[in-house]
Order: structure tokens, then C-alpha cells, then sequence
């Protein structure tokens, strides 16, 4: 025999030898379990290791069958090196090609700080239906839970509306608040990301009961979460034996999550694998890349890769050709199971994508790049036995608490419904508690306007509004608070004429002072009211040859005009009338004494002074009255 030929068949009898000898040295009943259960390389992911963020918070799918009874599962012997890492029991999901439950394996979760697991569960709504509740992460300062009677609105989130002001921001969509009694719209905002960090936004979880808000937190990138193990499908009900236990042994490796990634907003849940054919695209299954871009809602995982590329210009682009290159060619999409993919040559597409991302958990703990592990003693794993029992009646307190109306709908009552959150066995340790270089990066603070991130509260919104005026209110009043001191009062104190116009040396003040006394919006005033004002005696007989006009022109002062209403400087008080026009000189009447004479100008003191004031009457009557008694 050609040795050449030789030793590859040697190799080849001795591996079967020690298969055959490893196989007799299990007891028959392990044989039969091992026989019994098939490994996928496909189906969901663990919804306490990843979710996405929906718009529309829908409600879980129905459907008609009984879920078995939870399986003991056990974590395998070690454990990721952390003080914040737990392991998280598996759960039945159900599968629409196969038309049964498979069991979707449990998890090594870097568990995110300052927070707490609420697991998902199955809802009986009787007559053989069920319906999945999904779980979410909590707060660990909420203690009770507030069930929303009605959905949020339509999201109107369409991107960006500004540029970015860094490559190192990323958009994060808005989203509608319940601030009783109603929804309120929190706008987008550009937020810049941390190296092995991802923002999870607020969303809304439906119920039975209601809608429940999560607020936003931060969680770790999908590099530093723990270790995703591969869902199994049972051919026989194995897990009813008496003193089974499962022990998960395949890790799905974390690329799956950039190369064959899906997203299902009915189950809520991811999917990993290949669901690549048109169908799925009918079914409700969106590719990774288009459940963002679409608008369906944020999808964290790819949100962070983008930005983690941020300097590779082609990366979305080649996202989305290779998803359309498996969508179109069949035979080159990955594998489905564990041993379909563990037999596939791997020369067989030289084309640089990814279809091998599953392996044994003893391998992938012994990788020299990989993350680091550590044996787990009896104490840790009775202590991880004990957690998985609390979480299971936690979750059906949760089913309890939840399935109270009859009707299962959300929405059924009117008001808010409020119930006391126990805290849950899985648990993080407290952001306080945490490591500086173990802790988050600090949440944007409450203030809007300036920071986005977390909502503010609708009372503080409120006092930013302006108060509505009351009814008669001048809206252009001025805020007398804004200039101290005295008012300026447009009328001089005491009970005066608003047409006097002060005499010289009567609280005249001089210089500039006097042309606050009289504004020159009354000028036209005091022409009109100073003739009616004048008392003449009605048996007197005009004389020939005067003219009176004169006379009532040098009883008037006549404004002089101000150009552009600006105030003109006095250097006295007296200067502030224009002077009365020169009187004609008067004719001479025979028989008349003193009328050959024309009168002297009268000093401007006394043109000043014909002006009225209140309840005096008019000297220049008087003086006319008497001159005509002389005369007489």
C-alpha cells in the first residue's frame, strides 16, 4: 500500500477506535440524550444577551400548543473572568418551519450596570393558545411598574435634521413619553459613543396588562457581553426524564452578530444564521442593516459596528451586498446545524465571508485571543442552581401580576395601572459600585434644549412656557422691574390743567428741566383752548381803525418747531416761547388821547405771562377793560 494513501486511512481507523470507546464508556441513557438532541446554528438569540429597539411596540405572537416544562440546565464548568457576571437560564421559543418549541440555550452575560433582568414568558389565554410576553432590563432604583392603557403614537423620527458635529457622534432616534395624561414627543439627538459601550434608547415593552416604559441605559458592546451558546432541538422529550439536566456545549461565535443577523419584531428577538430566502423577508424578518435605515426601529448592534467603522467609507455598502449575495445564491449560505457545519469543507468558498461561527465550548475556552475564563466550584454553581429557581418564580409572579384581566388585551382600563416590582434574583451591581474602568459612561443630564437624554419632566416644562396675559393686559407694557428706580411721571404731580404752561420763576427749572413741563404733543392743544378762555365784554364797541388780530396773535404763543421731536437745550426758561410778531402801529384818531402813539413791545416776561392757568382769568381783558373806563 502506498504510504501516502497509508497513513491518512491509519488515522483515520484509530479516530473511530476512540469514538467507539469514548461512546461504550457512556451509560446508555446519556447515548440516548445525546442522540436525541440536534445543535442549530440558527434561530434566535437569548433576549437577555440582545435586543433590539422596535417603534411600534406590538404584541407577542400567539400561538396554538402547550409549552413543555422548563429543563433543568446547568452552566458548563467555567465561567468568563468578572465580578458582575452571571449565568442566565434558557427558554422554550417556538418554530414556525419545524412547527415546535426548541430550547433557546442560557448565557454568560456581562450583566449591564444598574440593572436588572425581568424575564419574558408564555401567556395562557386558554383554549390551548399562548402568547409570548417578552423580558426587558430594568432599573434597579424602579420599584413599582406603571402599565400605560394605551400605545405610544406612530414614530415620526426621520433622521437627522442637523449635521453631525463629530464623527464621533451617532444619531439616536426620538421617541414618544407618557406624561400623564398623554404622550409627549421627544425629539432626536446626535450622542457621541465610547469604545465597548452601546445606548440602548428608551422604548416601550407591551404586556397584557399595559405598555411599560424602559428608560435608556448603557450596555456593553457585543464584544464584552459573555458567551452566546447555540439553541438545541429536541427529537424525544428527553427532559422529562427524572434527574435530567442540560449542559450547553456549542458557542455561537459574537461575528454572527456583523455577518448573518436578523431581526423579528413580532417575537421580538434577533435571529442568527441563515433565514436569507424571500420568504423570511415576508414572514416579518428584516436584515440587520435595513431594520435602521428602514425607520422600523434603532437597532443598537449595528448602530455601534457603523460607528466603530466610522473611518471605512464602503462598510454599510458591503453589508448590504453580501446580505444580497446570499439571498441569491442558495448553496452558499451558511449551514443549519452543528453537525452540518462541523463537517463543511473549509476550502470550499474562497470568497472571504464568514459561514463557520460555531464551535465547542472546550475550544473556544482554551483561544490564546479569546476571553479569559474560570473554573466555577460547587458553592458558585449550587449558588447559580438556586438563582435559576428564584428567576423561575419570579417570572410567574410576573405571569400573575400581568394576566389579571381577563381579556389579556393591553389597554383594557382607562387609567394607569401601578404594581410593586420585586427586585429580581439577577441583578447588576450598582453604577456606583462598579470600577472606574468598569463603569459607563455617565448619562446625558435632564435638560432640554441643551442635553436631550433622559426626558425632562413635564412640570419643568411647563415653567418654561409663558404665562398667558389677563384679559385688558398690555402686552408692549415694558417690565418696570427691568429699570430701576423712580418712575418717570408724564404729568407733573397736584391737580393742574394738562395745558399750563409754567410762568418764570414759578417751579420753573432751569436749563434743560423746562421742556419736560411742556411736551410738545400739547402745543396744538393750547392754540385751540386759548381763545375760547378769553372773557371779552359783550357792550364793548370795536374801535375803528384797530385791527385785532394783532391783539390775538400777541396773546397766542406760537410753538417753534422741533425737528425730529428732539429736545432742543434752553440756556434760561424764558427762551422757550418764540417771540409774539410786532403789533402794527395804530392810527391816529382824533378826540382820543394816547391813540397817536403805536404801544411799546411788551418785554417777553409779559408775552410769558398772558398765558391762562387754571381758574385765573385773562389779565389782557382785564387790562382792557380798565383802559376803556379811563377812557369813558
Amino acid at each position: 500500500m502506498n504510504p501516502i494513501f497509508f497513513k491518512p486511512f491509519l488515522g483515520s481507523i484509530v479516530a473511530s477506535l476512540t469514538a467507539t470507546a469514548t461512546l461504550l464508556a457512556i451509560s446508555p441513557e446519556i447515548r440516548a440524550q445525546a442522540e436525541s438532541v440536534e445543535v442549530l446554528t440558527r434561530g434566535p438569540v437569548h433576549e437577555a444577551f440582545a435586543d433590539a429597539v422596535s417603534y411600534e411596540a406590538v404584541a407577542g405572537i400567539i400561538i396554538s400548543a402547550k409549552v413543555p416544562e422548563a429543563i433543568e440546565e446547568m452552566p458548563p464548568d467555567e465561567q468568563p473572568e468578572g465580578d458582575n457576571v452571571t449565568w442566565i437560564a434558557g427558554y422554550w421559543s417556538w418554530d414556525d418551519d419545524e412547527n415546535t418549541f426548541i430550547w433557546i440555550s442560557g448565557v454568560w452575560r456581562n450583566l449591564p450596570p444598574g440593572r436588572q433582568w425581568v424575564p419574558g414568558y408564555w401567556n395562557d389565554l386558554g383554549d390551548g393558545r399562548l402568547q409570548w410576553t417578552s423580558g426587558y432590563w430594568a432599573s434597579l432604583e424602579r420599584k413599582t411598574v406603571s402599565y400605560i392603557p394605551t400605545a405610544p403614537p406612530t414614530n415620526i423620527d426621520t433622521g437627522p435634521n442637523i449635521a453631525a458635529p463629530s464623527r464621533e457622534h451617532s444619531w439616536i432616534p426620538g421617541y414618544w413619553h407618557w406624561t400623564e395624561p398623554r404622550y409627549v414627543w421627544r425629539p432626536g439627538y446626535w450622542m457621541p459613543l465610547r469604545p465597548r459601550w452601546t445606548w440602548i434608547p428608551p422604548h416601550h415593552q407591551w404586556s397584557p396588562s399595559g405598555y411599560v416604559y424602559v428608560g435608556g441605559y448603557w450596555d456593553h458592546a457585543i464584544a464584552g457581553r459573555g458567551v452566546l451558546f447555540a439553541p438545541v432541538r429536541f427529537r424525544q422529550p428527553v427532559y422529562t426524564t427524572v434527574a435530567y439536566s442540560f449542559v450547553p456545549a456549542v458557542v455561537v461565535s459574537l461575528s454572527v452578530f456583523s455577518d448573518h443577523l436578523f431581526y423579528q419584531p413580532r417575537r421580538s428577538h434577533y435571529y442568527f444564521g441563515d433565514y436569507y430566502a424571500p420568504r423570511y423577508r415576508e414572514s416579518g424578518f428584516y436584515a440587520s442593516y435595513t431594520w435602521t435605515s428602514g425607520r422600523h426601529g434603532y437597532d443598537p448592534i449595528y448602530s455601534y459596528a457603523r460607528w466603530e467603522h466610522r473611518g471605512d467609507p464602503n462598510w454599510e455598502r458591503r453589508r448590504s451586498q453580501d446580505f444580497e449575495y446570499f439571498r441569491d445564491h442558495e448553496d452558499a449560505r451558511p449551514p443549519r446545524t452543528w453537525a452540518a457545519m462541523r463537517g463543511a469543507r473549509s476550502d470550499q468558498f474562497n470568497d472571504g465571508r464568514n459561514r463557520k461561527f460555531a464551535s465547542e465550548f472546550s475550544g473556544y475556552a482554551r483561544q490564546e485571543n479569546g476571553p479569559r475564563f474560570r473554573k466555577i466550584d460547587d458553592k458558585r454553581r449550587s449558588e447559580l442552581v438556586s438563582q435559576n429557581r428564584e428567576m423561575r418564580k419570579f417570572s410567574q409572579q410576573r405571569r400573575e401580576t400581568e394576566s389579571r384581566k381577563p381579556d389579556g388585551k393591553a389597554g383594557a382600563g382607562k387609567t394607569i395601572q401601578r404594581e410593586n416590582l420585586n427586585p429580581s434574583p439577577i441583578k447588576s451591581r450598582k453604577v456606583s459600585e462598579l470600577p472606574e474602568k468598569e463603569a459607563p459612561p455617565p448619562k446625558r443630564q435632564a435638560n432640554r434644549g441643551k442635553k436631550n437624554d433622559p426626558p425632562q419632566d413635564r412640570n419643568e416644562q411647563e415653567t418654561d412656557r409663558k404665562k398667558p396675559q389677563a384679559p385688558g393686559s398690555n402686552k408692549n407694557k415694558p417690565d418696570e422691574r427691568a429699570a430701576p428706580g423712580p418712575k418717570k411721571e408724564t404729568q407733573p404731580q397736584g391737580k393742574r390743567s394738562p395745558d399750563a404752561v409754567p410762568q418764570p420763576g414759578k417751579g420753573t427749572k432751569p436749563n434743560g428741566s423746562a421742556d419736560k413741563v411742556t411736551p410738545k404733543p400739547r402745543q396744538d392743544t393750547l392754540q385751540k383752548e386759548a381763545q375760547p378762555q378769553r372773557k371779552r365784554n359783550p357792550e364793548a364797541v370795536p374801535q375803528a381803525g384797530k385791527s385785532t388780530k394783532p391783539k390775538e396773535s400777541a396773546n397766542r404763543v406760537t410753538p417753534k418747531p422741533r425737528p425730529n421731536n428732539a429736545v432742543q437745550p434752553r440756556s434760561n426758561p424764558n427762551r422757550g416761547a418764540t417771540p409774539a410778531p410786532k403789533r402794527p402801529k395804530e392810527t391816529t384818531i382824533p378826540g382820543r388821547p394816547g391813540s397817536g402813539t403805536a404801544p411799546k413791545a411788551k418785554p417777553a416776561t409779559e408775552r410769558r405771562q398772558v398765558q391762562p392757568e387754571s381758574g385765573q382769568t385773562n389779565n389782557n381783558s382785564d387790562e382792557r377793560k380798565k383802559k376803556k373806563n379811563q377812557t369813558e
